[in-house]
């Protein structure tokens, strides 16, 4: 779940809710509405710079991926798309639409994507902005050592440039997050070589990395852990338990996410049925937004105002954070 920066704009996607369609939800009126956007078996959405997003279209037997450009204004609009579709490797003939939003969005995307290829397994697509090219890395890392049966690459956040460490400035970092996996792993897609495995709580994986623009902090989550982490050195800073288990069952908590002005992280529990905000200067929680249902991804407004959503149905949630 994304938010524009404006706060007029909330923009998501269940796969198995909406499957090839955004949800999308109007702040300001509260309505809410569902707006197809293709034919692929689901869709991711990534958030942008200056107003725009980003979808990915997952087919689930790998035939093909595409990649769509939004802005919020208008989110159900692709304004540029690229689809690969048999080929390693496509160049500008692939691209339709406003070649300068590509720009804005992300370039490096995990989809599972093989046709015409040896295998189908999970890859990171790379879009090169400037000559208009998208390829196929395979993660080469991603081996025997792995079970893939049972653990995916399932995200890769670009890692902001001051915390590259040793690895070479004309190379591309990301932070890939694999399911089930208490690991991150840094990882350059140019040369196909894995930096570093940045150890996390000891759990059963979570999401990819989000880094805050203003301090040094990558905040990201281990199954029912929350995690700051100081990419400088890539240490734990803060590690804190945030879902307990239900009724006998381990329990992990959904999508974290930023406020605009970093202050606080807001934090889904599916297995509590609420939001609760830690301050990112203190670690302490200091809201709580009680919602009913199982909150699997949430946004917090500057207001006040959480919007988040059901984990099996998709419901849209709605409350208010109070102090903690």
């Amino acid at each position: 779940m994304i938010l524009d920066d404006s706060e007029r704009w909330c923009v998501s996607s269940l796969g198995w809710v909406e499957h090839a369609a955004l949800h999308i939800v109007d702040t300001e009126s509260g309505q809410a509405r569902e707006a197809p956007i293709g034919e692929a078996d689901y869709v991711s959405v990534h958030p942008g710079t200056q107003g725009t997003f980003s979808v990915v279209h997952h087919y689930r037997g790998g035939s093909q991926v595409q990649i769509t450009a939004h802005r919020f204004e208008h989110p159900e609009l692709p304004l540029a798309a690229v689809t690969l579709n048999g080929l390693e490797e496509v160049g500008p003939s692939a691209f339709t639409g406003d070649s300068e939003i590509w720009k804005l969005v992300r370039s490096g995307y995990v989809a599972f994507y093989g046709a015409s290829l040896q295998t189908r397994e999970y890859s990171l697509i790379v879009i090169d902005p400037i000559r208009l090219q998208a390829r196929v890395q395979r993660f080469g890392w991603f081996d025997h050592k792995f079970d893939h049966g049972y653990e995916a690459p399932t995200d890769a956040t670009p890692v902001p440039f001051p915390y590259y460490g040793t690895v070479p400035a004309e190379t591309s970092l990301y932070a890939v997050a694999v399911q089930r996996v208490s690991k991150i792993f840094l990882y350059a897609p140019e040369s196909d070589t894995l930096y570093q495995e940045v150890k996390l709580a000891g759990g059963r994986g979570g999401h990819a990395p989000i880094f805050r623009k203003t301090e040094p902090q990558a905040w990201l989550t281990d199954y029912n852990v929350l995690l700051c982490l100081d990419p400088r050195n890539w240490t734990v800073v803060h590690s804190e338990p945030l879902q307990g288990s239900v009724k006998g069952a381990g329990m992990f908590i959904g999508d974290i996410n930023i406020t605009s002005d970093e202050s606080r992280c807001i934090v889904p529990r599916p297995g509590s049925g609420d939001v609760v905000a830690v301050d990112t200067s203190t670690f302490e929680l200091v809201g709580r937004a009680t919602l009913g249902d199982q909150p699997l991804e949430a946004v917090a407004l500057r207001d006040g105002r959480v919007i988040a959503r059901d984990w099996k149905t998709g419901k849209l949630l709605r409350g208010e954070l109070q102090p903690s």
